[in-house]
């Protein structure tokens, strides 16, 4: 659509620290990021608040640069980080569940590096039931890995925190 708007609800982006809205995305426009510090940030975004849920965070991504930690969706901040996926300086997917504090708690990792230049869909699905924690991950419509915890120890916190794409 060429904007920071949702196009269904009402979870609205603001563009921080200079990222672009380029024509050539996977359909469409998408977010070009240097890398160093862009991203877009929906505040204090209750609405991706999912303890205690199963939930679907997915997307496109491209990029070749290598060796650096790359944020494709985040949900959290300080010390109230809560779930997201990002390209780690190994060059491959993680999706992440963290605890309070901010350290990983769950971790799955793609099978392969994903800094081809290419255009690549992912899909993690969280559970966060107190049941069964647990994460999914999907690239390229092919299941990599899953990781799974029965303890119910490990809740991760749902205090008001920003999402963040890039």
């Amino acid at each position: 659509d060429g904007n920071v708007n949702d196009s269904v609800g009402s979870n609205n982006g603001t563009l921080t620290n200079g990222p672009s809205i380029v024509s050539n995305g996977k359909s469409g426009s998408a977010f070009s990021f240097d890398g160093v510090n862009d991203y877009v940030v929906m505040t204090n975004e209750s609405n991706f608040d999912f303890v205690g849920q199963q939930f679907t965070a997915e997307g496109w991504f491209q990029t070749s640069t290598t060796g650096a930690m790359q944020g494709l969706i985040a949900k959290g901040g300080g010390g109230g980080w809560q779930w997201g996926a990002r390209l780690e300086t190994d060059n491959k997917l993680h999706a992440i569940i963290w605890n309070s504090a901010g350290s990983n708690v769950y971790d799955a990792i793609s099978n392969s590096t994903l800094t081809d230049g290419q255009w690549h869909h992912f899909a993690a699905v969280y559970d966060t039931r107190s049941t069964g924690e647990s994460i999914q991950l999907f690239v390229d419509g092919v299941l990599q890995t899953t990781v799974v915890d029965n303890s119910a120890t490990r809740d991760y916190s749902d205090t008001n925190s920003n999402v963040y794409l890039g």
